[in-house]
């Protein structure tokens, strides 16, 4: 799978207690399926996922688009905890998130 905002770059599976993601590399982000975004926001190891806040580079993707390498669609960005722009995918309900945006909903 390629990353939805850094297309040129393979996703990295990682493995946690009860969910599967993937993350880029190179921008840090994350690719979730669907209803895996609510359960990373209550567990509690995640707030090692995605420990680091936001940097030039997330504050650049967020801005960007992202395309479901999984459909093929682009992304459609909705707010989502604590008004964080997140990006879905309108097919099969995906969720990416740039780095440090899963940190930030689970410091609120």
């Amino acid at each position: 799978m390629k990353c939805p905002k850094c297309p040129d770059q393979a996703m990295e599976l990682e493995t946690w207690p009860g969910a599967e993601l993937e993350r880029c590399p190179r921008c840090q982000g994350l690719f979730l399926d669907a209803g895996e975004l609510e359960r990373l926001i209550v567990a509690r190891y995640g707030g090692r996922i995605d420990a680091l806040g936001f940097t030039p580079l997330s504050d650049s993707q967020d801005q960007k688009s992202g395309t479901c390498d999984r459909c093929r669609k682009e992304m459609d960005p909705f707010l989502g905890p604590h008004n964080v722009r997140l990006d879905r995918c309108p097919k099969c309900s995906a969720v990416f998130l740039d780095q440090g945006e899963l940190a930030h909903m689970r410091s609120q």
